[in-house]
């Protein structure tokens, strides 16, 4: 069985006879490959083992990146090996990428003037994780909400009673995103907060 959404392969082994021969007849592992016959490198666990059924699970979000065609195979002590061909799989081991902009200057005086953009080779629409803003004379670390500008831009949106920020004091903004295989990427920038000056009249 196969649980697309956490990429977990679940391979049920029934080993005839097993214990024949003074134990020379028995299951000895189980493993992927691909449809050239090549073991592919996954997180493997041997999870439950009865008599002569064996069950393992692998973590296909560790595949390699590409697409796979794989196969099932289990071999027996004697040398017997048995496969069956399963399915295609596309691995994606790369992160999003997620570029943060606050403009030309060092400082900003709103954070309006801050946009990101959250991109993936794979997936089309990561999910943004988190937004937050960590720094200033406390050393605080808040949680902002976010806006979208377009497919893959994003502009941040903030309440009215916004902690106030201190002039003067560096900031640091953090967007973490995901994709559909979990792969985690983050980005970030730091900027100075210039309160905005006023005009004379």
């Amino acid at each position: 069985t196969y649980n697309a959404a956490e990429m977990i392969l679940t391979l049920k082994v029934q080993q005839p006879h097993q214990g024949d021969y003074n134990n020379y007849l028995a299951h000895k592992t189980a493993w992927i490959e691909n449809k050239s016959g090549a073991q592919l490198p996954v997180t493997k666990k041997l999870t439950s083992s009865n008599g002569g059924n064996f069950e393992y699970e692998f973590d296909l979000k560790t595949l390699p990146e590409g697409t796979q065609e794989i196969v099932g195979a289990a071999s027996e002590n004697l040398g017997a090996v048995s496969r069956i061909p399963l399915f295609t799989v596309e691995s994606d081991r790369k992160s999003p990428v997620i570029a943060v902009s606050k403009g030309a200057s060092e400082t900003i005086d709103t954070l309006d003037k801050i946009s990101f953009t959250v991109t993936d080779d794979k997936d089309p629409a990561p999910k943004i994780v988190s937004v937050n803003l960590t720094g200033g004379p406390a050393n605080e670390s808040i949680a902002l909400s976010y806006r979208k500008i377009n497919a893959t831009t994003y502009g941040l949106e903030y309440p009215i009673l916004f902690p106030s920020l201190a002039a003067g004091e560096t900031y640091t903004l953090t967007v973490t995103a995901q994709d559909a295989q979990k792969n985690t990427g983050t980005g970030a920038t730091t900027f100075l907060y210039g309160p905005p000056m006023a005009g004379i009249i």
